[in-house]
């Protein structure tokens, strides 16, 4: 994990020295400072690291917070300049039976398996196995979602 120092700048980090408090303190700062409780300018800094750190940090002078993403590591979506991990909600139905690896992740509830009745779709999604209610072949009624194998599977033929 690397971080960048976090040193009290000089009355010049101020955006003007002419609006300064008692003892050459500021009261803002210029662009990539934040004013600590001491009311000196210190930089913004930015950790770069595995998980929910940033994979990328915004140049210094445009940081407007403490780690200041561009880039989130694999499984991790930029959301406000912060990387936050893609959730995964593990239930019934169409949730999730088990979840895809937070690092293989690239939307909210990838799934390696779902729940009896529901099949993975593509996107990695879960969506009920479909069954087709007609004449001839087709279903007079549908067996319910969760006790399907497969599609177009009938408790009653017509």
């Amino acid at each position: 994990k690397e971080m960048e120092s976090v040193t009290p700048y000089r009355v010049s980090e101020c955006i003007s020295p002419k609006v300064l408090t008692t003892n050459d303190q500021c009261n803002s700062c210029n662009a990539g400072f934040t004013l600590n409780d001491k009311s000196f300018c210190v930089p913004f800094t930015c950790s770069v690291g595995p998980g929910s750190n940033c994979k990328t940090c915004a140049e210094f002078a445009s940081r407007a917070k403490h780690d200041h993403c561009t880039s989130c590591n694999d499984g991790h979506l930029l959301e406000d300049f912060t990387c936050k991990p893609y959730n995964c909600t593990v239930g019934k139905d169409d949730d999730c039976a088990h979840c895809r690896p937070l690092e293989e992740r690239t939307h909210n509830d990838q799934c390696v398996s779902c729940n009896p009745g529901y099949a993975l779709t593509k996107h990695h999604s879960c969506r009920a196995m479909s069954c087709k209610i007609g004449t001839g072949s087709q279903c007079k009624k549908c067996l319910d979602v969760p006790l399907r194998t497969a599609r177009n599977q009938c408790s009653e033929c017509n």
